[in-house]
């Protein structure tokens, strides 16, 4: 009886995460349903050149210059109660959030997108990784090279966002050190970013548009992008708001942190996809 009981809460939750992606997202989402019964291949022939004209490359050149705006920010205002910081942080968060799901290409050399976002975090290794680093204050840690070997779990987006919103991590006593562990994060950031989107526009887009590569024809293009449409909503569903919801006690390390509202910025990624098989048909209002 408990675990009909609790099979049929998850079922619940699930179908309620999906019900609130659907109604905040409806016109955006509403093509991708009416596509499910299609194949990759149904889609126009001129569709790869406009999805990676207008949706691909301009948000890949959104998040290089948005994280070099970050890092720039934070040569300045690097206290985690900054609001310029935590307003160039945001941005930068937000201009990820809406290419995450194209995890392919740019994004997954060299573990580009963990070292951007290393989520979900089950074991809690980002704030243990962070605490390690500034128990041990090495400055030698800090520069642009030795940081790009270092643990992903200390790299990126959400580690940053823990520096900043952590009571824990930011109330330690300011040795000037955590400054710059906040500029560092910064710095490799707007590197990861502006590797992605200059191998975008130097090589990978040619390879989709023409179908070379690691491409046999187009239709394997086409379904690459199907198929990042439609993973990224299945983890927008089950994890960004199935996982919160599913839990009876409130959600601690994989829920964003107090001052970003990351889960918000996340249905927003499907408006400014917007949507990859129609991005000139459906428009969304700026905010929700």
């Amino acid at each position: 009886m408990k675990h009909s009981v609790k099979h049929s809460v998850r079922h619940s939750v699930r179908h309620t995460a999906l019900g609130l992606v659907a109604t905040a997202c409806l016109p955006v989402f509403l093509p991708v349903f009416l596509t499910v019964c299609l194949t990759a291949t149904a889609l126009r022939a001129d569709m790869v050149d406009e999805i990676i004209d207008d949706q691909i490359l301009p948000g890949m050149r959104a998040l290089a210059e948005m994280s070099q705006d970050l890092a720039h920010t934070s040569q300045s205002a690097c206290h985690a109660g900054d609001e310029r910081l935590q307003n160039a942080f945001g941005a930068a968060f937000d201009a990820w959030i809406k290419v995450s799901h194209l995890r392919f290409g740019p994004t997954e050399a060299e573990n580009r997108a963990f070292a951007l976002s290393f989520w979900p975090d089950s074991r809690g290794k980002i704030p243990k990784t962070l605490g390690a680093v500034l128990r041990r204050q090495d400055i030698t840690a800090l520069a642009a090279e030795e940081f790009a070997k270092t643990s992903i779990a200390g790299r990126g987006f959400y580690a940053l966002e823990y520096l900043l919103y952590d009571p824990a991590l930011n109330s330690q006593p300011d040795t000037g050190f955590s400054c710059q562990l906040v500029q560092a994060l910064s710095q490799d950031i707007a590197s990861t970013a502006a590797a992605i989107n200059r191998d975008w526009n130097d090589s990978y887009a040619d390879q989709m548009r023409h179908a070379s590569g690691r491409y046999a024809d187009r239709s394997e293009v086409k379904q690459e992008l199907y198929k990042s449409l439609n993973t990224g909503l299945q983890m927008l569903a089950d994890m960004r708001l199935g996982r919160p919801l599913g839990s009876l006690a409130p959600p601690a390390r994989n829920a964003p942190r107090p001052g970003a509202q990351r889960v918000a910025s996340t249905t927003s990624c499907w408006r400014c996809s917007p949507c990859i098989l129609w991005p000139q048909r459906w428009r969304m209002p700026t905010r929700f």
